[in-house]
């Protein structure tokens, strides 16, 4: 892996939808492919409004080798990893690594409690209520007089 992290995902519904998400975002992250069996899902949809690989048999990942760093597995279907594994093994994929559904659904809860910490105190900031402060490398929120009893 270097600096730039290749992931697959394969499940584009409640959890990957989210992920799928995020990882456009990041400059560091090239998510090389999306799979799922509904071609409508919302992760689907993503994928193809922003030009990644699509495929409605996760499987064909296991031929991708060296392409994919990291392949997250949320599709809800107890079969699937084990299908993968088996598919990756045949083909000789010993460089992406499955990571477990339970590590991608506690980022997926992260990222949601971060964003409406973030909405919360953007409203609160907005409001007059606290305001940025400058402490060393990090920003810190105070309450203004205006929140203060």
């Amino acid at each position: 892996m270097g600096d730039i992290v290749r992931i697959a995902v394969v499940g584009g519904g409640r959890t990957g939808a989210p992920l799928i998400e995020e990882f456009l975002k990041l400059p560091y992250v090239r998510l090389v492919g999306v799979a799922d069996v509904d071609p409508d899902s919302p992760g689907a949809r993503l994928a193809k409004d922003n030009g990644v690989f699509f495929t409605t048999d996760a499987l064909l990942f296991g031929a991708k080798g060296d392409e994919i760093d990291l392949l997250i597995e949320v599709s809800g279907d107890a079969t699937v990893k084990r299908r993968l594994k088996d598919a990756f093994i045949q083909e000789g994929n010993r460089h992406t690594i499955i990571m477990h559904d339970l590590i991608a659904r506690l980022m997926v809860r992260a990222n949601v409690r971060d964003r409406a910490a973030n909405k919360y105190i953007g409203q609160a900031v907005q409001a007059g209520l606290l305001r940025k402060v400058p402490d060393g490398a990090q920003m810190v929120y105070q309450l203004t007089e205006r929140a203060e009893p």
